[in-house]
Protein backbone atom coordinates (compact mmCIF):
# COMPACT_ATOMS: atom_id res chain seq x y z
CA UNK A 1 0.00 0.00 0.00
CA UNK A 2 1.10 3.09 -1.19
CA UNK A 3 0.30 6.18 1.46
CA UNK A 4 2.05 8.85 -0.36
CA UNK A 5 -0.55 11.08 -1.80
CA UNK A 6 -1.82 11.10 2.07
CA UNK A 7 0.02 14.30 2.66
CA UNK A 8 0.21 17.10 0.72
CA UNK A 9 1.52 19.30 3.61
CA UNK A 10 4.96 18.01 2.52
CA UNK A 11 6.68 14.56 1.39
CA UNK A 12 9.41 14.49 4.47
CA UNK A 13 7.14 11.80 6.17
CA UNK A 14 8.35 8.94 4.18
CA UNK A 15 12.02 9.63 4.50
CA UNK A 16 13.97 7.24 6.48
CA UNK A 17 13.87 7.88 10.32
CA UNK A 18 16.86 9.08 11.28
CA UNK A 19 19.71 6.80 12.37
CA UNK A 20 20.46 6.12 16.66
CA UNK A 21 24.27 7.71 16.59
CA UNK A 22 24.24 5.89 20.42
CA UNK A 23 27.89 6.07 21.09
CA UNK A 24 29.22 9.46 19.68
CA UNK A 25 30.52 11.93 20.83
CA UNK A 26 28.42 14.65 18.09
CA UNK A 27 24.81 13.99 17.72
CA UNK A 28 23.53 16.09 14.71
CA UNK A 29 20.51 13.95 13.45
CA UNK A 30 16.66 15.37 13.74
CA UNK A 31 14.37 13.70 15.80
CA UNK A 32 10.75 12.38 14.26
CA UNK A 33 8.58 13.35 17.40
CA UNK A 34 4.73 12.20 17.03
CA UNK A 35 1.68 12.04 19.34
CA UNK A 36 -1.01 9.74 18.54
CA UNK A 37 -4.53 9.11 20.02
CA UNK A 38 -5.30 5.08 19.69
CA UNK A 39 -8.40 4.54 21.75
CA UNK A 40 -7.30 1.55 22.96
CA UNK A 41 -10.16 1.21 25.46
CA UNK A 42 -11.35 -1.83 26.77
CA UNK A 43 -13.96 -3.12 29.05
CA UNK A 44 -10.83 -4.43 31.22
CA UNK A 45 -7.63 -5.63 31.50
CA UNK A 46 -7.90 -9.01 29.78
CA UNK A 47 -9.45 -8.02 26.91
CA UNK A 48 -6.54 -5.17 26.35
CA UNK A 49 -4.14 -8.28 27.01
CA UNK A 50 -6.06 -10.37 24.10
CA UNK A 51 -6.31 -7.73 21.77
CA UNK A 52 -3.01 -6.10 21.65
CA UNK A 53 -1.59 -9.98 22.14
CA UNK A 54 -2.92 -11.13 18.94
CA UNK A 55 -2.04 -9.70 16.35
CA UNK A 56 -4.68 -10.03 13.88
CA UNK A 57 -7.45 -7.22 14.87
CA UNK A 58 -7.89 -5.23 11.98
CA UNK A 59 -7.97 -1.60 13.92
CA UNK A 60 -4.57 -2.12 15.91
CA UNK A 61 -3.18 -2.80 12.59
CA UNK A 62 -4.04 -0.25 10.99
CA UNK A 63 -3.25 1.56 14.16
CA UNK A 64 0.38 -0.03 13.92
CA UNK A 65 -0.11 0.99 10.11
CA UNK A 66 0.11 4.64 10.44
CA UNK A 67 2.82 4.50 13.06
CA UNK A 68 4.65 2.78 10.72
CA UNK A 69 4.22 5.01 7.79
CA UNK A 70 5.27 7.56 10.41
CA UNK A 71 8.49 6.28 11.46
CA UNK A 72 8.52 8.25 14.53
CA UNK A 73 11.42 8.13 16.81
CA UNK A 74 9.74 9.63 19.82
CA UNK A 75 6.00 8.24 19.75
CA UNK A 76 3.24 9.54 22.70
CA UNK A 77 0.39 6.75 22.86
CA UNK A 78 -3.12 8.65 24.42
CA UNK A 79 -5.65 6.80 25.45
CA UNK A 80 -3.42 3.42 25.62
CA UNK A 81 -5.15 0.99 28.22
CA UNK A 82 -2.71 -0.87 31.07
CA UNK A 83 -3.32 -1.72 34.44
CA UNK A 84 -2.15 0.19 37.22
CA UNK A 85 -1.79 -1.75 40.67
CA UNK A 86 -2.39 -5.25 39.36
CA UNK A 87 1.01 -7.32 39.58
CA UNK A 88 4.11 -6.18 39.13
CA UNK A 89 5.26 -3.63 36.78
CA UNK A 90 6.28 -6.45 34.08
CA UNK A 91 2.20 -7.34 34.67
CA UNK A 92 1.51 -3.73 34.38
CA UNK A 93 2.78 -3.04 31.12
CA UNK A 94 2.28 -6.23 29.43
CA UNK A 95 -0.16 -4.78 27.19
CA UNK A 96 1.89 -2.17 25.90
CA UNK A 97 4.71 -4.95 25.24
CA UNK A 98 2.82 -6.70 23.21
CA UNK A 99 1.53 -4.18 21.35
CA UNK A 100 4.90 -3.32 20.36
CA UNK A 101 6.05 -6.97 19.52
CA UNK A 102 2.88 -8.59 17.53
CA UNK A 103 1.63 -5.02 16.24
CA UNK A 104 4.57 -2.75 15.34
CA UNK A 105 7.22 -5.10 15.00
CA UNK A 106 5.57 -6.59 12.19
CA UNK A 107 5.04 -5.34 9.13
CA UNK A 108 1.63 -4.28 8.60
CA UNK A 109 2.14 -4.16 4.42
CA UNK A 110 4.61 -5.35 2.46
CA UNK A 111 5.69 -1.78 0.95
CA UNK A 112 6.58 -1.14 5.19
CA UNK A 113 8.75 -1.38 7.99
CA UNK A 114 8.91 -2.87 11.41
CA UNK A 115 9.61 -0.11 13.88
CA UNK A 116 11.13 -1.10 17.45
CA UNK A 117 10.96 1.10 20.55
CA UNK A 118 13.95 -0.30 23.40
CA UNK A 119 12.41 2.67 25.88
CA UNK A 120 8.71 2.24 27.11
CA UNK A 121 6.98 3.87 29.51
CA UNK A 122 3.62 3.52 30.67
CA UNK A 123 1.92 6.62 32.94
CA UNK A 124 0.34 5.69 35.63
CA UNK A 125 -3.36 6.66 35.37
CA UNK A 126 -6.37 7.76 37.56
CA UNK A 127 -8.39 6.63 35.19
CA UNK A 128 -10.89 3.85 36.29
CA UNK A 129 -10.12 4.27 40.62
CA UNK A 130 -13.22 4.65 41.96
CA UNK A 131 -14.02 7.52 44.44
CA UNK A 132 -16.46 6.48 47.17
CA UNK A 133 -18.79 9.24 46.03
CA UNK A 134 -21.75 8.88 43.62
CA UNK A 135 -19.65 11.20 41.18
CA UNK A 136 -22.17 11.68 38.35
CA UNK A 137 -25.28 11.45 40.64
CA UNK A 138 -27.17 8.92 39.00
CA UNK A 139 -28.24 7.33 42.01
CA UNK A 140 -25.92 4.24 41.72
CA UNK A 141 -23.59 2.79 44.70
CA UNK A 142 -20.55 5.18 45.55
CA UNK A 143 -18.07 4.01 43.37
CA UNK A 144 -19.81 2.74 40.59
CA UNK A 145 -17.22 2.33 37.61
CA UNK A 146 -16.81 3.90 35.03
CA UNK A 147 -17.97 7.15 36.48
CA UNK A 148 -17.43 7.26 39.77
CA UNK A 149 -13.94 7.55 39.73
CA UNK A 150 -10.62 9.90 39.78
CA UNK A 151 -11.13 9.99 35.78
CA UNK A 152 -13.39 8.04 33.86
CA UNK A 153 -12.52 3.97 33.06
CA UNK A 154 -13.85 0.96 33.35
CA UNK A 155 -10.39 -0.58 34.77
CA UNK A 156 -7.66 1.19 36.85
CA UNK A 157 -5.49 1.88 34.36
CA UNK A 158 -7.67 2.02 31.31
CA UNK A 159 -7.15 5.31 29.38
CA UNK A 160 -3.97 5.99 29.92
CA UNK A 161 -1.00 6.94 27.81
CA UNK A 162 2.66 5.71 27.10
CA UNK A 163 6.01 6.83 25.42
CA UNK A 164 7.79 5.21 22.83
CA UNK A 165 11.24 6.15 22.23
CA UNK A 166 14.58 5.27 20.76
CA UNK A 167 16.45 7.08 23.08
CA UNK A 168 17.07 6.53 26.34
CA UNK A 169 14.26 7.70 28.86
CA UNK A 170 15.23 8.66 32.59
CA UNK A 171 12.94 7.10 34.84
CA UNK A 172 14.97 7.79 37.80
CA UNK A 173 14.39 11.22 37.59
CA UNK A 174 10.75 11.64 36.09
CA UNK A 175 7.97 14.03 37.59
CA UNK A 176 4.16 12.97 37.71
CA UNK A 177 1.16 14.62 38.51
CA UNK A 178 -1.02 12.31 39.11
CA UNK A 179 -2.01 13.35 42.57
CA UNK A 180 -2.10 17.04 42.47
CA UNK A 181 -5.44 18.59 43.41
CA UNK A 182 -7.84 20.17 41.21
CA UNK A 183 -8.69 23.01 43.68
CA UNK A 184 -5.48 24.27 44.03
CA UNK A 185 -5.07 25.31 40.42
CA UNK A 186 -5.58 29.38 40.01
CA UNK A 187 -8.13 29.34 37.41
CA UNK A 188 -8.38 32.58 35.27
CA UNK A 189 -11.75 33.69 36.00
CA UNK A 190 -11.57 32.67 39.86
CA UNK A 191 -14.21 30.11 39.47
CA UNK A 192 -13.02 26.68 40.34
CA UNK A 193 -15.76 24.34 41.96
CA UNK A 194 -18.48 23.09 39.63
CA UNK A 195 -21.75 23.49 40.73
CA UNK A 196 -25.63 22.06 39.66
CA UNK A 197 -28.09 23.98 38.19
CA UNK A 198 -29.22 25.91 41.44
CA UNK A 199 -25.98 27.11 42.48
CA UNK A 200 -24.46 24.46 44.65
CA UNK A 201 -21.78 22.51 45.07
CA UNK A 202 -21.88 19.68 42.91
CA UNK A 203 -19.32 18.16 45.11
CA UNK A 204 -19.49 16.85 49.09
CA UNK A 205 -16.75 19.14 50.51
CA UNK A 206 -14.87 16.00 51.30
CA UNK A 207 -14.96 14.71 48.13
CA UNK A 208 -13.61 17.86 45.94
CA UNK A 209 -11.06 18.46 48.83
CA UNK A 210 -9.47 15.18 47.27
CA UNK A 211 -10.44 15.13 43.97
CA UNK A 212 -7.14 15.04 41.40
CA UNK A 213 -6.53 17.44 38.46
CA UNK A 214 -5.68 14.96 35.91
CA UNK A 215 -8.37 12.22 34.72
CA UNK A 216 -4.85 10.24 33.54
CA UNK A 217 -1.41 12.08 34.84
CA UNK A 218 0.63 14.43 33.37
CA UNK A 219 4.46 13.37 33.21
CA UNK A 220 7.58 14.84 32.91
CA UNK A 221 10.63 12.67 32.09
CA UNK A 222 14.04 13.21 30.87
CA UNK A 223 15.23 11.71 27.45
CA UNK A 224 19.11 11.43 26.85
CA UNK A 225 20.22 11.98 23.56
CA UNK A 226 23.43 9.88 22.16
CA UNK A 227 26.22 12.75 23.15
CA UNK A 228 24.50 13.35 26.83
CA UNK A 229 22.54 16.30 26.33
CA UNK A 230 18.84 16.12 28.18
CA UNK A 231 15.59 16.66 26.68
CA UNK A 232 12.32 17.16 28.95
CA UNK A 233 9.47 15.07 27.46
CA UNK A 234 6.02 17.14 28.90
CA UNK A 235 3.52 14.48 28.36
CA UNK A 236 -0.19 14.24 28.91
CA UNK A 237 -3.96 13.07 27.65
CA UNK A 238 -6.23 15.78 29.44
CA UNK A 239 -9.78 14.72 30.14
CA UNK A 240 -12.60 15.69 26.77
CA UNK A 241 -14.89 18.62 28.08
CA UNK A 242 -18.20 16.91 26.93
CA UNK A 243 -20.82 17.78 29.24
CA UNK A 244 -23.44 15.45 30.60
CA UNK A 245 -25.27 17.76 33.09
CA UNK A 246 -25.64 20.73 34.47
CA UNK A 247 -22.64 20.66 36.46
CA UNK A 248 -19.98 22.28 33.84
CA UNK A 249 -17.41 19.83 35.29
CA UNK A 250 -15.89 18.55 32.35
CA UNK A 251 -15.49 21.39 30.68
CA UNK A 252 -13.80 23.42 34.19
CA UNK A 253 -11.91 20.24 34.44
CA UNK A 254 -10.34 20.14 31.11
CA UNK A 255 -9.88 24.21 31.91
CA UNK A 256 -7.92 24.22 35.06
CA UNK A 257 -5.68 21.27 33.11
CA UNK A 258 -4.50 23.11 30.24
CA UNK A 259 -4.08 26.34 32.85
CA UNK A 260 -2.07 23.82 34.83
CA UNK A 261 0.25 23.35 31.88
CA UNK A 262 0.45 26.75 31.37
CA UNK A 263 1.21 27.24 34.58
CA UNK A 264 3.80 24.90 34.07
CA UNK A 265 5.75 25.67 31.19
CA UNK A 266 6.13 29.96 32.07
CA UNK A 267 7.88 29.46 35.32
CA UNK A 268 5.19 32.16 36.95
CA UNK A 269 2.51 31.59 38.98
CA UNK A 270 3.68 28.01 39.44
CA UNK A 271 4.48 28.00 43.18
CA UNK A 272 1.55 25.53 43.46
CA UNK A 273 2.75 22.87 41.62
CA UNK A 274 4.55 20.08 43.61
CA UNK A 275 5.58 16.51 41.53
CA UNK A 276 3.85 13.22 43.01
CA UNK A 277 6.47 11.62 45.68
CA UNK A 278 8.45 10.06 42.66
CA UNK A 279 11.53 8.14 43.99
CA UNK A 280 11.76 10.53 46.89
CA UNK A 281 12.12 13.68 45.15
CA UNK A 282 9.35 16.35 45.35
CA UNK A 283 10.19 19.31 43.48
CA UNK A 284 7.54 22.64 43.45
CA UNK A 285 7.45 24.40 40.68
CA UNK A 286 7.58 23.76 36.90
CA UNK A 287 9.94 22.76 33.93
CA UNK A 288 13.79 22.65 34.72
CA UNK A 289 14.47 25.56 32.66
CA UNK A 290 18.01 24.64 32.29
CA UNK A 291 17.08 22.01 29.27
CA UNK A 292 14.65 22.60 25.90
CA UNK A 293 11.34 20.46 26.73
CA UNK A 294 8.96 19.14 24.07
CA UNK A 295 5.66 18.94 24.95
CA UNK A 296 3.14 16.50 23.43
CA UNK A 297 -0.54 15.72 24.22
CA UNK A 298 -3.95 14.95 23.59
CA UNK A 299 -5.76 18.15 25.32
CA UNK A 300 -9.13 18.14 23.72
CA UNK A 301 -9.13 21.53 23.47
CA UNK A 302 -8.94 24.10 20.27
CA UNK A 303 -7.53 27.48 20.69
CA UNK A 304 -9.41 28.08 17.62
CA UNK A 305 -12.33 28.32 19.32
CA UNK A 306 -14.67 26.54 17.07
CA UNK A 307 -17.55 24.40 18.24
CA UNK A 308 -17.25 20.83 18.59
CA UNK A 309 -19.29 18.09 17.56
CA UNK A 310 -21.42 15.21 18.83
CA UNK A 311 -21.69 12.00 17.45
CA UNK A 312 -24.67 13.03 14.97
CA UNK A 313 -22.38 16.14 13.67
CA UNK A 314 -24.57 18.45 15.86
CA UNK A 315 -22.56 21.00 17.88
CA UNK A 316 -22.38 20.01 21.47
CA UNK A 317 -19.70 22.08 23.35
CA UNK A 318 -17.02 24.63 23.54
CA UNK A 319 -13.44 23.66 24.32
CA UNK A 320 -12.55 27.04 26.65
CA UNK A 321 -10.08 28.25 24.04
CA UNK A 322 -9.19 31.02 25.70
CA UNK A 323 -6.99 28.74 28.09
CA UNK A 324 -5.33 27.21 25.10
CA UNK A 325 -4.41 30.27 23.49
CA UNK A 326 -2.71 30.89 26.72
CA UNK A 327 -0.46 27.91 26.62
CA UNK A 328 0.04 28.06 22.63
CA UNK A 329 1.10 31.48 23.04
CA UNK A 330 3.24 31.02 26.12
CA UNK A 331 6.90 33.14 25.60
CA UNK A 332 8.44 29.83 26.46
CA UNK A 333 7.11 27.76 23.39
CA UNK A 334 8.58 27.83 19.84
CA UNK A 335 6.83 30.36 17.68
CA UNK A 336 6.10 28.10 14.72
CA UNK A 337 4.74 25.32 16.74
CA UNK A 338 1.93 26.80 19.02
CA UNK A 339 -0.01 29.14 17.26
CA UNK A 340 -2.58 27.98 14.72
CA UNK A 341 -0.98 29.48 11.70
CA UNK A 342 1.91 27.62 11.91
CA UNK A 343 0.16 24.33 12.70
CA UNK A 344 0.37 21.04 11.23
CA UNK A 345 -2.48 20.84 8.04
CA UNK A 346 -4.36 18.22 6.08
CA UNK A 347 -6.27 18.65 3.05
CA UNK A 348 -8.45 15.73 4.75
CA UNK A 349 -8.97 17.79 7.58
CA UNK A 350 -10.82 20.94 5.33
CA UNK A 351 -12.66 17.86 3.17
CA UNK A 352 -14.41 16.53 6.49
CA UNK A 353 -15.12 20.02 8.47
CA UNK A 354 -17.22 20.27 4.86
CA UNK A 355 -19.35 16.85 6.04
CA UNK A 356 -20.14 18.82 9.57
CA UNK A 357 -21.24 21.70 11.15
CA UNK A 358 -18.27 22.58 12.43
CA UNK A 359 -17.50 26.30 12.36
CA UNK A 360 -13.47 26.06 12.70
CA UNK A 361 -12.05 28.72 10.45
CA UNK A 362 -8.87 26.96 10.09
CA UNK A 363 -9.72 23.37 9.15
CA UNK A 364 -6.86 22.22 7.89
CA UNK A 365 -5.42 21.67 11.62
CA UNK A 366 -8.32 19.42 12.70
CA UNK A 367 -7.00 16.17 14.36
CA UNK A 368 -9.61 15.09 15.06
CA UNK A 369 -13.32 13.52 14.27
CA UNK A 370 -14.95 15.96 16.82
CA UNK A 371 -13.60 18.51 14.54
CA UNK A 372 -10.78 20.02 16.68
CA UNK A 373 -7.01 20.49 17.13
CA UNK A 374 -6.80 18.19 20.24
CA UNK A 375 -3.59 16.69 19.50
CA UNK A 376 -0.07 18.77 19.82
CA UNK A 377 3.50 19.14 19.73
CA UNK A 378 4.93 22.12 20.58
CA UNK A 379 8.47 22.94 21.50
CA UNK A 380 10.53 25.01 23.83
CA UNK A 381 11.85 28.15 21.76
CA UNK A 382 15.30 26.96 21.74
CA UNK A 383 14.83 24.09 19.62
CA UNK A 384 15.42 23.39 16.22
CA UNK A 385 11.61 23.17 14.27
CA UNK A 386 12.58 21.50 10.81
CA UNK A 387 9.07 20.42 9.59
CA UNK A 388 5.35 18.86 10.74
CA UNK A 389 2.19 17.44 9.32
CA UNK A 390 -1.04 15.38 10.16
CA UNK A 391 -1.34 11.71 9.11
CA UNK A 392 -4.58 11.62 7.58
CA UNK A 393 -5.25 10.07 3.62
CA UNK A 394 -8.18 11.95 1.58
CA UNK A 395 -10.92 9.89 -0.34
CA UNK A 396 -9.14 8.45 -3.35
CA UNK A 397 -5.77 7.57 -1.74
CA UNK A 398 -4.36 4.29 -1.63
CA UNK A 399 -4.89 5.01 2.06
CA UNK A 400 -7.96 5.63 2.49
CA UNK A 401 -9.00 2.10 4.13
CA UNK A 402 -6.93 3.51 7.46
CA UNK A 403 -9.35 6.22 8.23
CA UNK A 404 -13.02 5.49 6.00
CA UNK A 405 -15.53 2.83 5.88
CA UNK A 406 -18.78 1.98 3.41
CA UNK A 407 -21.47 3.61 6.40
CA UNK A 408 -24.05 1.09 4.24
CA UNK A 409 -25.74 3.11 2.01
CA UNK A 410 -22.59 3.63 -0.07
CA UNK A 411 -20.72 6.60 1.23
CA UNK A 412 -17.35 6.22 2.41
CA UNK A 413 -17.18 8.58 5.62
CA UNK A 414 -14.53 8.96 7.99
CA UNK A 415 -14.69 6.16 10.79
CA UNK A 416 -13.32 5.74 14.24
CA UNK A 417 -12.98 2.39 13.95
CA UNK A 418 -11.11 2.44 10.93
CA UNK A 419 -8.04 2.85 13.04
CA UNK A 420 -8.97 6.07 15.51
CA UNK A 421 -11.01 8.87 15.93
CA UNK A 422 -7.93 11.02 16.13
CA UNK A 423 -5.01 11.65 13.62
CA UNK A 424 -1.53 10.82 13.93
CA UNK A 425 0.52 14.49 14.15
CA UNK A 426 4.52 14.24 13.45
CA UNK A 427 6.96 16.90 14.52
CA UNK A 428 10.52 16.94 13.10
CA UNK A 429 13.55 18.54 15.29
CA UNK A 430 17.05 19.12 14.61
CA UNK A 431 19.58 19.01 17.17
CA UNK A 432 22.45 19.46 15.03
CA UNK A 433 24.69 21.74 17.38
Amino acid sequence: MNLKPMLAVTTALWLSACGDSSGTNDFNDTIRFATYHADMEFSDYNQALSETGSGNEQRLQNVAEVIQRAKPDVLLLTGFSGADGLGGEEYRKRALELFVSEYLNQAQDPDLEPVSYPYLYLATSNSGIPVLDDLNKDGSAPGTLPFDAKGYGHYAGEKSFALLSRYALDENNVRTYRQLEWKKVPTADGQQKPQDGSGNDWFATDTWNSLPLMDTNFVDIPMRLPDGRMVQLLTTYLGEPAEVDASNRAYMRNRAQVEFVADYISQDNNNYIVNDDDNNRRITGGYDSSRPFVLMGNFYNDHEGAWALGADGTPSYRADSSAMRTLVNSSTLHRFTGVNWEAPTSAAGVDYAQTTASTHSMPGIITGLNALRNDYIMLEQQLKFVDQGIVWAQLGDDGEALFYRDNGQGQMVNDPQASSSHRLVWMDVSFSQ
